[in-house]
């Protein structure tokens, strides 16, 4: 069986979520807004990767977990990681 390699995981999880996060707009700036269109199989992708990642935290580097404190549902389970990595 092949091992997983979580960090290229996590580089791809990155990549999805700054692809499909939307950005709010100052509405009185004199800069034009346009829509943004996001693929919905990049937002599927990236669910099954942040399930990849979920549990396995452990695997990524302390600067990738503070890279994930901008995230909801991973932010928590970062923080555990790195806690008891400081034990």
């Amino acid at each position: 069986m092949p091992e997983i390699d979580y960090q290229k995981i996590f580089i791809k999880y990155q990549e999805l979520k700054a692809k499909t996060q939307l950005v709010a707009h100052d509405m009185n700036s004199a800069r034009e807004v346009q829509p943004v269109y996001i693929r919905p199989d990049d937002l599927l992708r990236r669910e099954e990767l942040k399930k990849e990642l979920e549990g396995n935290l452990e695997f990524l580097t302390d600067a990738q977990l503070r890279g994930l404190y901008d995230d909801d549902d991973l932010m928590m389970q970062a923080i555990r990681v790195l806690a008891k990595r400081k034990k």
